[in-house]
This record gives structure tokens, sequence and C-alpha cells, in this order.
């Protein structure tokens, strides 16, 4: 444009190969030659400039400072321009008075505080608000001094897919509108969560107190959206504690870590599953190294099947490439958690997997995705009414298997192995037969009375801590183990928390004798009707009923004197812990019921009877639910035909 009456403006300065010129000049220039096609390009320049010296685009501080002058003019509903030095840090004072998100970040730029003030003015104007001149800040985070966001960000496709997800997670149980992100720094995926929940039902969201910079920039971000944020604590050893029902969303590697290795998100991801009790559920999306390729990582590899042997993986998902700006040959996948179910030995166990590999996220196949995942990890009337696109259940002991990638599992077989075929048909069989040749055991309880006065005095509730002083009752610590301590083919069995939330089912934890005392001075062991408890991440019990088990620290042992008892039963012991409130830690306070010694025995025998009935009939459901699952199996793969059996009465 040189030579001409209206010259572009001349650069006045350049840094890192790029020039930067007067923001008003430009204006000028724009309103006088009417290019640009904006008539308020004067009101729009805000939007694209920076302060000379102060580019919140290079200097981190000074982003942190922004970011935090917008979140302040949202709290305050004011223009900020108009006050001086004191008066800001005075109403970020008021505003953030624990300093929690924006207080010392502004107290940190405190001597250009009144110019970037005006500059926010500006850039809400021109953005219409300060929530968008905040996201607007946040998607130039490419250009600008923010490596650690810029380098795990993934796009809106992948951020909108695990949306969905997690939304159609939490509508199953309408008081789940609360959305827990742990990982810290994170915000994408979480406020995509926000947005696809909508107007549902009132959301709050959930994360983690911090002080770092990421953390308190996460704050802001949701103070900008005026999204309802509760602080979590988590200790310096991962330890959180959530009691009510709850979505879990994660995205690895995190801005406060982004060069995570696969075994650190997976030890990541293990840490917020072990805590997760039989209401919650979760999205996690990171890199399908982690989650479904094969693995040059041994120890990362044994953490990934731990966790799918617990079934707390429900599903797993590859998605394609290209789903991280800064890393487009990288390969993104999902996992959705969920609680086990302990029903259903390991061996029977499905996992649903897809492979997405060579498909785009178009809107048709996000939609047809969810649902097909909503089906399969919903109630089995859904699943078995679902036409499924993508998905497939995957026996659990064919992935652990699998050396290559999970995902691949899920890839259409368009003829089955003869060999696969039998395998289904004698595992049909053998199942059949089991329901057939086991009956429903009848219940022989006694008649049930009620009481006269003439009968022995029924003795009252009382509470832990007064059979304790009484000695009717002792507590033992469980035993100090490490990772070290377990043996497979050990024949000790441990209990301990894991199998107390159901993560574990009773006997797979074991333990060796000799190596145990060869390496503890002082192991002990339960005895019959011994009652294993612990109080976190909330109370539960079960009763040891065989004995010679080692009970694992933090768990206990309560042991009811066998002489006097006063009252106590093993069952009814544990089933009181269990009815504790969730929140409840205080256990000496645990109220617990008694029995008069003249029920005692009655009680014991009808309970017990009760409880073998239980068994049998959660036997005869598992054993039925999976010759469905086989059958339906069989047949829609194509490896099996359902024929009726021939009736000579009828004729050919």
């Amino acid at each position: 444009m040189a030579g001409t009456d209206h010259p572009f403006p001349t650069p006045v300065s350049s840094e890192r190969g790029q020039d930067a010129f007067d923001a008003d000049e430009v204006a000028r220039w724009l309103s006088e030659t009417g290019h640009g096609n904006n008539p308020t390009a004067v009101d729009d320049i805000a939007a694209f400039a920076t302060i000379a010296g102060a580019s919140p685009r290079t200097d981190r501080t000074v982003f942190d400072a922004v970011t935090a002058l917008l979140c302040l003019k949202t709290t305050s509903a004011r223009p900020l321009a108009e006050l001086d030095q004191r008066e800001l840090l005075d109403l970020a004072d008021e505003h953030d008075p624990d300093d929690e998100f924006l207080l010392t970040e502004l107290t940190s730029v405190e001597d250009r505080l009144e110019p970037l003030a005006r500059y926010c003015d500006l850039l809400a104007d021109a953005a219409f608000n300060p929530r968008d001149a905040f996201e607007q800040l946040m998607a130039d985070r490419f250009r600008s001094d923010l490596p650690d966001h810029a380098s795990v960000t993934i796009n809106a496709k992948a951020l909108s897919l695990a949306a969905q997800i997690a939304v159609a997670l939490a509508d199953r149980d309408g008081s789940a509108t609360t959305y827990v992100d742990l990982t810290p720094g994170s915000s994408d995926l979480l406020l995509a969560v926000v947005a696809e929940h909508g107007d549902r039902s009132p959301v709050s969201v959930m994360t983690a107190h911090g002080r770092e910079s990421s953390a308190r920039l996460v704050h802001r971000r949701l103070r900008v959206h005026d999204v309802y944020r509760e602080g979590l604590r988590v200790d310096d050893d991962g330890t959180f504690s959530v009691t009510r029902a709850v979505t879990h969303v994660a995205q690895f590697p995190t801005p406060a870590m982004p060069r995570m290795t696969d075994l650190q998100i997976l030890t990541a991801i293990e840490n917020i599953v072990l805590q997760m009790d039989s209401s919650q559920r979760g999205v996690v999306v990171a890199p399908a190294s982690a989650l479904s390729d094969g693995f040059a990582d041994p120890a990362a590899e044994v953490i990934r099947d731990s966790m799918m042997r617990t079934g707390h993986v429900h599903a797993i998902v590859r998605l394609p490439r290209g789903l991280v700006p800064s890393r487009p040959r990288q390969a993104l996948a999902l996992w959705l958690l969920g609680s086990s179910d302990h029903d259903v030995p390991p061996a029977d166990r499905f996992t649903t997997v897809a492979d997405l590999a060579g498909v785009q996220l178009t809107e048709d196949v996000v939609t047809d995705l969810v649902a097909d995942l909503d089906a399969a990890t919903g109630s089995r009337m859904l699943a078995r009414a679902h036409s499924f696109r993508f998905t497939r259940s995957i026996p659990m002991r064919l992935l652990l298997t699998e050396r290559r990638s999970l995902a691949e599992s899920a890839q259409i077989r368009r003829a089955p192995a003869v060999t696969e075929a039998a395998a289904q048909l004698i595992r049909i069989e053998q199942v059949r037969s089991a329901i057939e040749a086991t009956p429903l055991t009848g219940l022989d309880l006694p008649t049930a009375a009620m009481t006269d006065d003439t009968e022995t005095r029924h003795p009252g509730p009382t509470t832990i801590t007064t059979m304790l002083d009484a000695h009717r009752l002792r507590v033992i610590p469980g035993n100090r183990l490490g990772p070290t301590d377990l043996d497979a083919d050990g024949r000790l069995r441990l209990l301990g928390a894991p199998e107390l939330m159901g993560e574990s089912v009773v006997g797979v934890r074991r333990a060796d004798r000799l190596a145990l005392t060869a390496q503890h001075d002082a192991i002990r062991f339960t005895r019959p009707g011994d009652v294993v408890f612990c109080t976190s991440p909330r109370p539960a019990a079960l009763v040891d009923r065989d004995g010679s088990s080692v009970v694992e620290y933090p768990a206990r042992v309560l042991r009811i004197d066998s002489a006097d008892p006063a009252g106590l039963l093993s069952d009814i012991l544990a089933y009181d812990i269990n009815a504790a409130p969730a929140h409840s830690r205080d256990w000496r306070l645990w109220p617990i019921r008694r029995v008069s010694d003249e029920q005692r025995s009655e009680l014991a025998t009808a309970l017990a009877q009760l409880r073998r009935a239980q068994d049998e009939t959660r036997q005869r459901l598992h054993d039925l639910e999976l010759l469905t699952t086989l059958i339906a199996a069989g047949v829609t793969g194509g490896a099996l035909a359902l024929r009726q059996p021939h009736d000579p009465t009828k004729g050919p």
C-alpha cells in the first residue's frame, strides 16, 4: 500500500519474527480506507490488540493478571477502568478474601494494574462480555506463552464426544448432576460437559483445591462461566472423599503435567477408580498408548490389567488420530468407568469395545457411538433391544490375553472360526446344565411370633465403645503389608479395603504364609466369626466365617467374646456397620443391635439359611444372565444357530 494516500502503518516493534503495529493507527487506517469490511473496526480492535510491553500472549504473569481481571469484572459486575490501583486490590480482596483464584495474580502486577484494567474493559466490550473475552484468550493458547496448555489440548470433536457420554451416564440417575474433575489444571473437558448438560437440571462441579497457577486458572474460568464449584481436598498421596453420586471426568496428560508417561497416567486413573463407590461413574480421555494399545512398559500393563480385572472398566473406545492439534499423529482412547459387578466372576465378565481408528467423528458417528455405549453399559433389557453400530461385547478373558491393541478385538469378524463356535457351544451347555442340575433349596425357617411379657427382657442397642469398655468386644488392628507381600499362588486370604469396598472378590488377593511370617515379625490372623471392617471411603464390614485370613491395614477386626457375647452376633454387627452413614468416621460411636441369649442361636440359624438362599439365588441369576449373553452373542455373531428340538408327536 506504499505510495498511496493511505499507506498501511509501519511496525512499531518486532518480536519472535512477528511485527507489531500501533492498534489505534491500524483501526484508523481500516476506518478511513474501508478495508476489512468492518465498520466497527475501532470498537473491535481491542480483541486483537495487546498492551505494549505487557502482552498476555508472551508473558504468563500478564496472562494470569488479565484473566484474573476478567474474572473480577464478572464477579463484581462493574467496570474496572474507573478504579485506581488501591481500589482494584481492595475489590479483589473483597471477592477473593482467601486468595483462592485471583488476588495473587493482581498483586503480582500492581505497578501495571491500572492500564491492564482499562485494557480488560476494552477487551470485554470488543468480545461483548468478559466470558467470551476470557475464552478468546484461552483459544489463543497455541500462539501464547502457554505451552503446557497447548500441548495437551484436544479438539472440539473429541471434547463433544466425551461430554455427551458423561452426560448420558449422569442422566441415568437424576441426582447425579455433579461432575468431578480432579486432574490438575484441566478445564476444557469439564466446561464441555457443563455446556452439554445445559438446562437438564441444576449442575455443579467439583475440582481439587490447589495453589498452583494451573489450578487457580481453572477456578477463574469456572467463575467467569458462572458454574457453581465445590472445592475438594486432595491429600499429597491422592486421597479424596466424595460420598454422593457423581460423574468423574478426566483428561490426560494434564496442563500441570503435560509430559506424563503411560505409567503415570494409569496410576492417576487407578487412584480415581479405587476411591469411586458404587453410585459413581466416570469418563477418561487419554492417549491410546495408555488405554488401549500394547505396552512397552510392563509396570503400566500390570496396572491396566488390574483395573480391568476388577470390572471397573466398562468400555474401551479407540479414537482416530488427529484429535490432538499439537500431536496430529497421536491417537486417543476413551474409558467408561463404573462399579464392579462382584456377583460375576472375572472369567465371565464382558467389556464393551469399539475401534474408530479409521472413522471420522462426524455428528452421526458421535450420536450412534454414544447410543451404543449408553445401551451397552446400561440395563440388560436396553442392551438386548439396541442395534449396535460400533461396539462389541468382548469376554474379559480375551482382552486380558490380548497383547496388541485391545480395541482391535472390536473389529467385526466375517466368519467365526470353527473352534470359536465349538467353544461357545460347550460353554452354553455347561451353563445350561449347571442351571438345570442345581434346584433352589427351600427355606425351613422357624415361625415368627410376637413376644410377651413373660419372656426374657430383650437387650437394647448399644455402641461399639460400650462393648469395648465392657470387654465384650476386642478391636484388632490390621497388618501393614506392602505390594510385594501379595502372592497369587499363596494359600492365605487377604481381607482389606478392596474386599470391603467390593473392588476385589474375596479370595482373589492372597499371600504365602511362610513368606509373610518371614517378612513380618507378628502377623495377626482372623478367627471364624470375626468382623472385618473399615471406615473410609465409607463404613463397610464383612464376617470372616472361616478364619485364618490376614487383615490388611487400614481395615481392622472386631472380635466378639465367645464366652459372654452380651447379645452380640457377628452378622448383626456387620449389618449395622454397613448401615452406618457414609460420612461417619468415629466408628467407636456407631450404634449396634443385640439379641437375647434365648434367641441368639435361633437367629443365627435363620440368618444362615437366608444367606445360603441369597447366595443360591444370586448364582442362579448370574447363570441365567450369562446364558442369555452367550446365546445372544453366538447367534448374532454368526457362530451358532438355534434349533427347536424335534417332537415326534408332531410328525416330520
